[in-house]
């Protein structure tokens, strides 16, 4: 389970990296703002995964 879990965690920077640029920062938005908004994203589900993980473990 526990690589189960570093798999997915790694996999969501790795997904930021692989998208266009133009698509992870439009240009209405400040980048820094976006990347702030996908971190928190990672930090979600992480402890959802988490949390389903020791739940039905």
């Amino acid at each position: 389970m526990a690589t189960d879990l570093m798999m997915i965690v790694l996999g969501a920077p790795l997904a930021w990296n692989a998208t266009a640029p133009r698509i992870r920062n439009p240009r209405d938005e400040p980048a820094e703002r976006r990347l702030a908004a996908h971190r928190h994203s990672v930090v979600i589900a992480v402890t959802a995964l988490t949390a389903a993980l020791t739940t039905h473990a």
